[in-house]
């Protein structure tokens, strides 16, 4: 058995390792994205609040969570003379190695071993994936973390030996009614006192401290820019916790009215339900691969929200195969996983519920003021076309990709109808995790922008059904050789533009988008390219040179000589001398900012114009 798991498991490693000294050698060629500064800064300002008072949030950035930018911080420490960004696009790269190794176990579930590498090579080689694994410190961890979530949450399924449920016990009714009947005249006046004591007590001192709770902690509204909808939510999240602690409280008084007036009634039900139901629970949490899944769910929803969306997923699934069964372990996930959340993100400790709802509704709608580049055609967010999604996704994955996903979803199908065994867990996961996911954007118009980075989470199930198009192909195809020549065939597009694009990976699209893509569709809309024009401005410009930045001015500021001074044209003041002007190509600003000035450099890759450097004097 271990010589069999060193047989498959060998290539694994030898392509991990492979991959890990390209990125070595390769990360420090990509540059700082757009928000990565501001968000290195919300981090720190994450960790400071464990250990002081918590700090002013900033309007937009306190509805990211941090928790694997804090990670990057703390790791920067050991490295005080690194670039930050660069440590977390290191970081990023070693999650995105890990997500690998997790995406081919999770193959290996429904896949043989050659389909689960042809999978596997097909994820690892898109260009898009390989750009946004340094760059995107956000997606792609969260993407890994997701992916991770579902992995070990079915692992947790697997192990777990669930009882049956028990049968309803019938006794309870009859001891309640024989206790009852048994009580004297007073023992029976004083249990309804006690009950009527365990409502109207309880919910007045609710009310007590709600109230305490809203004089101590008033809503703290940051800015105008979400004052009407921070408002509503702290109205609706103050009603809501007013009942639920009215609840809480009055069902603590009738456990203890009961528990004191009726006590073999409530020793049956401790003995009958509450006993077995804690051995459940105790159960439960005793499982590894619970507490894993839970603390990667927590960790990812604490990148984006939408990480508890994988136990969500994966709980539904244990609920259709285990029914009631299933709810305490799913319980014990879910709130596990909520812990973990709450822990890694302090933005939401003085108000986990409203601050918690409030990021959900602006994340939803993110309010991003401005426009995508989509066929030629410049749209609001909101105003995209229904074909975005499907059509980017179609247009920034490899045609081999593309080719065995169609085969894979008609093998699919196909043998669902054969109902061939094994293959429902992975038809569900597949609806839910991706297919569900495009419909939402196909008919819900939810607001993209940066192409569809948000919700490169979705990938995975897709090159999955790429695996299952390839057992689709393999059935017939028995040999070794021209098994390893179909995967070298489907993996070259990949690879050709990793080379084409190299370090602008992300900006990659297929044959499929017709040839000339700049100007049509967006190239480098995170300005990572800056960092080629500040070491360009660095080596050339004269001491104390200014530099008026159209674009985002921090992924600069990290590479230039320090005797320079950068400053972006939106927020001023434009030096009244002779300057150097960075423009990022996107919204063709390369062509409208000062076309008459002399261009004295372009960051090109592929017949496309990235960013310009000129000088205006």
């Amino acid at each position: 058995m271990k010589r069999l798991l060193a047989r498959e498991t060998t290539p694994l490693v030898a392509l991990l390792a492979i991959l890990l000294l390209a990125g070595l050698f390769t990360f420090q060629r990509y540059g700082e994205s757009w928000d990565e500064f501001n968000y290195l800064t919300h981090a720190t300002y994450s960790l400071q609040a464990y250990t002081g008072p918590p700090p002013a949030w900033d309007e937009i950035y306190r509805f990211y969570g941090p928790s694997f930018m804090m990670l990057t911080v703390l790791v920067g420490r050991l490295f005080p003379g690194a670039i930050l960004s660069d440590i977390a696009h290191l970081l990023s790269f070693f999650t995105f190695l890990a997500g690998l190794a997790i995406f081919y176990a999770l193959a290996r579930r429904w896949l043989g071993v050659w389909e689960s590498y042809g999978a596997l090579l097909l994820f690892a080689s898109q260009p898009l994936l390989w750009g946004h694994a340094f760059i995107n410190s956000k997606d792609t961890p969260f993407m890994v973390g997701f992916l991770a979530s579902i992995y070990f949450g079915l692992r947790m399924m697997d192990t777990l030996k669930l009882e049956p449920p028990k049968q309803q016990d019938t006794r309870l009714n009859g001891i309640l009614r024989e206790e009852v009947q048994a009580l004297t005249p007073p023992r029976r006046i004083l249990l309804v006192a006690g009950l009527l004591l365990a409502v109207g007590l309880p919910a007045w001192l609710a009310a007590l401290v709600a109230d305490w709770q809203a004089a101590a902690f008033p809503p703290v509204y940051s800015t105008e820019s979400f004052f009407e909808l921070e408002q509503y939510l702290y109205q609706v999240t103050g009603q809501v916790n007013r009942l639920g602690l009215a609840v809480v409280f009055v069902l603590a008084g009738l456990v203890l009215a009961v528990w004191l007036g009726l006590p073999v009634t409530s020793r049956h039900i401790h003995e009958t339900e509450l006993r077995p139901l804690g051995r459940q629970l105790n159960y439960a949490l005793s499982n590894g691969w619970l507490w894993l899944a839970a603390g990667l769910a927590g960790f990812t929803a604490s990148i984006r929200f939408l990480g508890l969306a994988a136990i969500g997923f994966v709980g539904l699934w244990f609920l259709w195969k285990h029914r009631q069964a299933a709810l305490v372990p799913l319980a014990a996930l879910a709130g596990l996983s909520l812990l973990f959340m709450y822990f890694t993100w302090p933005y939401l400790w003085p108000a986990p519920i409203f601050r918690f709802l409030l990021t959900v509704a602006v994340m939803l709608r993110f309010p991003w003021a401005g426009k995508a580049l989509f066929d030629g055609q410049y749209y609001a967010p909101k105003d995209l076309p229904w074909d975005y999604l499907p059509r980017l996704i179609g247009l920034q994955t490899t045609e081999t990709a593309l080719f065995l996903f169609f085969i894979g979803l008609a093998a699919l199908v196909y043998w669902l109808l054969q109902k061939k065994p094994g293959l429902a867990e992975f038809a569900f996961l597949a609806g839910v995790w991706f297919f569900l996911p495009v419909l939402w954007a196909v008919i819900g118009n939810p607001n993209l922008y940066d192409n569809f980075r948000q919700l490169h989470f979705i990938l995975p199930p897709m090159f999955l059904l790429g695996g299952l198009g390839l057992q689709a192909l393999f059935v017939r195809l028995r040999f070794p050789v021209l098994r390893v020549v179909i995967l070298l065939l489907l993996v070259l597009p990949g690879l050709a533009g990793w080379m084409r694009l190299f370090p602008y990976e992300y900006t990659y699209y297929n044959s499929l988008a017709g040839g000339e893509t700049f100007r049509r569709y967006e190239a480098d809309y995170w300005a990572t390219s800056f960092r080629e024009a500040s070491q360009y401005i660095s080596k050339t410009a004269e001491p104390n040179a200014q530099v008026v930045v159209w674009g985002p001015v921090f992924p600069l500021w990290a590479y230039l000589r320090e005797d320079i001074m950068a400053v972006g044209a939106d927020v001023g003041p434009i030096p009244s001398g002779a300057y150097y002007a960075v423009i990022l190509s996107r919204n063709d600003n390369d062509l409208k900012i000062h076309p008459e000035a002399p261009q004295l450099y372009a960051i090109e890759k592929d017949g496309m114009t990235l960013a310009v450097v000129k000088y205006i004097e």
